[in-house]
């Protein structure tokens, strides 16, 4: 059995009240959501901007947001972080692809994708968050009790 004492937890749940606790967390939350939407956006790979441009966070209640990444616009965005295997492209509504490569412009009947690595991002959130949602727990709560803590 394992047993915590913290002299400090103590003090916080004498300090606030059922209601600022709900508060604090609430805060935390939406604090480490905007940070994950900000994380996303720095590790994403730009091309064009879409998939960037398309992550958004969303209030779904109280306790609750999420982070959402792609849209009708980055409809590619599974592909990229989950990566493709090997396929050929072929055009649908023309008889020849059309893009550029190094400065050149290439027309093909088909072309061989060697397929893309995935990008971990979900490993690499978590990793980032291990690191700063107890900053940001610290951060709030000392905001909190600073202010609790007037208030007597």
């Amino acid at each position: 059995m394992i047993q915590i004492e913290d002299r400090g937890f103590k003090k916080v749940f004498e300090l606030l009240s059922e209601d600022k606790m709900s508060e604090v967390l609430s805060e935390l939350i939406r604090t480490s959501t905007q940070n994950v939407k900000d994380f996303v956006k720095d590790v994403i790979p730009v091309k064009t901007g879409r998939l960037r441009d398309s992550v958004r966070s969303e209030v779904l209640s109280t306790h609750d947001c999420q982070v959402i990444v792609g849209n009708a616009n980055a409809h590619y965005a599974f592909f990229v972080f989950h990566g493709t295997r090997p396929h050929v492209i072929e055009p649908n509504n023309a008889k020849a692809l059309r893009f550029e490569v190094n400065g050149h412009i290439i027309f093909a009947r088909k072309v061989f994708h060697p397929g893309t690595e995935p990008i971990p991002l979900w490993m690499y959130l978590v990793e980032s968050m291990h690191v700063t949602l107890p900053k940001f727990a610290q951060e709030v709560l000392d905001r909190t009790l600073s202010v609790s803590q007037k208030g007597e």
